[in-house]
């Protein structure tokens, strides 16, 4: 086992780069006074930013994100399951064309779809609803989602 420690080495280094320093930065930068530059050589401790991130704005939209994942978990599973459960038991030719279906939309950047999606909904104020807008609603929020986020249920199922 011993003579495999060697390969960790690039590892550590990796992990220490782009893990250990950017959260040492993080939390140096959350205790100290620095608002606008970062200046190391003007450092003081301060916990002001800290008061700031549990206002009730923030606590709030923390609890809204929290409520929306849960519903999102439990649509997903209430959709995702029962479509896993038809195409694995499936008496289909092509069952891994249907399976093929579902992951091309993954295949697509996450952003380009959210932005697909963005652009749907404002044409669809546009034209038929001027007055009571859906983008950006709890419904539309919702919506988009599940449909990102179902894919990455049903395949592991």
């Amino acid at each position: 086992m011993d003579k495999f420690k060697r390969y960790s080495i690039p590892y550590v280094i990796w992990l220490a780069i782009f893990v250990v320093i950017p959260l040492i930065l993080l939390v140096l930068v959350a205790f100290s006074s620095l608002d606008n530059k970062i200046d190391f050589t003007s450092f003081e401790l301060q916990t002001s930013h800290i008061a700031d991130a549990f206002s009730n704005a923030n606590s709030d939209a923390f609890l809204n994100s929290l409520l929306y994942s849960l519903i999102t978990t439990v649509v997903c599973v209430l959709v995702g399951y029962p479509v896993a459960l038809i195409i694995s038991m499936s008496k289909l030719k092509n069952k891994y064309l249907v399976i093929l279906i579902i992951i091309f939309p993954m295949w697509i950047s996450m952003v380009l779809r959210l932005k697909m999606f963005n652009y749907m909904f404002s044409m669809f104020d546009e034209k038929f609803q001027p007055d009571n807008a859906i983008s950006g609603s709890v419904g539309a929020v919702l919506l988009v989602m599940m449909l990102m986020y179902l894919p990455f249920m049903i395949l592991p199922i």
